[in-house]
């Protein structure tokens, strides 16, 4: 077992980038990590066959520095290139960074005193930057401070996602806000399916947490996400995206099944229930088809008719993925809408204005927004706009209905 680190101890950080096709971003990724506050690093860049300048990009750097260690490779995806990465990391920790992110230039230094008392796991600081440079922090629900693993058992395991509201996670499916004990994430991470392109931090994070025997929350050492649609985790080539969805769900499914089995077993059935939750989370948001296929005349988990006029309310993942469905699937959608309906205009998307709903017949209201806290505050909003009639005839998702059943009638038909 690890010994934790001392005072006088200047524990090395391993930055972990896996980077393909990134040349528009990766001068901003590395003078991030370049310009930090505090040493001992070194960077781990893994080119997963871009077919741009990256990968020269990344020798010119490694020619200047000789913290640079840069690794190329046929494309294999994102779990493989960090499995490369990270297998090769030398430091006491290890950071992961996206080649399209960035970290605050005092992130090592903050999170010493976090390395120094040596948990497996520490949580970061996570701010969401969006398109016109508006800054988001979207930390994880955990409290600040150190956990050891009875705590991490009743306070963390037992509580990863809302039963009640699907979308509210207590922690973040994403490697990228945290630090990682070396050894730690290399073993952690090889157990993860390399064909999981979708919820891949889901699953890798869901085996962190299971295996830690200590975590520790900070809420400082900002990680900048930058959500690009051409960055690694988003790229796709729509004539296999059907294929590959399938293949990712079903591993996805198999892996948290899997993990949510190894626990204690006085808690077992609680978290095998996490689990679940957590592979419909990622389905809803990524693959809804699957459920379409086999719903047929309802609108899976809200139970209304497919047959009805609806008002589809939320333009974000979840809304995307429901008017794909209903409309391909003989659904009558007669308007589409969110407060942020310019944005969402100018990005192709047919979304009227919430003050069209008073112009248009409609049998139901469907909320279309993941985050349990926008979506109940729409639902007020709407409420009061328009009178407590829309009680009734406003839906949101139903957990009742994400069973083990079903889920288990998904497998065997991806199976088929």
């Amino acid at each position: 077992m690890e010994a934790n680190l001392t005072q006088e101890v200047q524990p090395k950080v391993s930055f972990v980038i896996p980077a393909y096709n990134a040349e528009k971003y990766l001068d901003r990724c590395l003078q991030s990590i370049l310009g930090q506050t505090y040493q001992p690093w070194e960077i781990i860049c893994v080119d997963d066959g871009s077919t741009d300048s990256t990968g020269n990009l990344l020798e010119e750097y490694a020619s200047c520095d000789h913290r640079f260690r840069i690794i190329h490779q046929k494309n294999g995806g994102l779990v493989y290139a960090r499995k490369v990465g990270v297998a090769k990391a030398t430091g006491d920790y290890v950071s992961y960074v996206d080649a399209d992110d960035e970290i605050s230039l005092t992130r090592c230094e903050e999170l010493l005193p976090e390395m120094r008392r040596g948990a497996d796991i520490i949580f970061t600081d996570f701010v969401q930057v969006y398109g016109d440079g508006y800054q988001q922090k979207q930390n994880s629900g955990l409290t600040e401070g150190f956990y050891d693993r009875l705590s991490i058992e009743k306070k963390v395991l037992l509580n990863l996602i809302d039963e009640k509201y699907v979308f509210r996670q207590l922690v973040r499916n994403s490697l990228c806000g945290c630090l990682f004990k070396t050894k730690f994430i290399q073993m952690c991470q090889m157990k993860v399916d390399n064909s999981i392109s979708i919820g891949e931090g889901c699953a890798a994070m869901v085996t962190c947490l299971l295996a830690a025997q200590s975590l520790s929350v900070a809420h400082k050492g900002a990680y900048y996400y930058y959500k690009n649609n051409d960055s690694m985790c988003h790229q796709v080539n729509r004539g296999a995206e059907l294929l590959r969805q399938r293949q990712s769900s079903m591993a996805l499914i198999n892996h948290l099944q899997g993990e949510g089995r190894l626990v204690p077993s006085e808690f077992q059935k609680n978290v095998e229930r996490q689990m679940i939750l957590l592979a419909y989370n990622n389905i809803l948001l990524h693959d809804y088809e699957l459920f379409g296929e086999m719903e047929g005349k309802t609108i899976f988990p809200y139970g209304v008719p497919m047959a009805a006029k609806i008002v589809l309310y939320g333009a974000g993942s979840l809304g995307v993925q429901l008017y794909r469905f209903i409309s391909t699937h003989g659904g009558h959608i007669v308007l589409w809408s969110d407060r942020s309906y310019k944005k969402h205009r100018a990005a192709g998307l047919n979304v009227d204005s919430p003050e069209k709903i008073g112009e248009v017949e409609y049998d139901y209201i469907l909320m279309g927004i993941g985050q349990y806290e926008l979506a109940a505050g729409a639902r007020e909003e709407l409420i009061s706009a328009y009178g407590k009639k829309l009680n009734n005839k406003i839906k949101l998702l139903n957990p009742a209905e994400l069973t083990s059943d079903r889920l288990r009638i998904i497998l065997d038909r991806m199976r088929a």
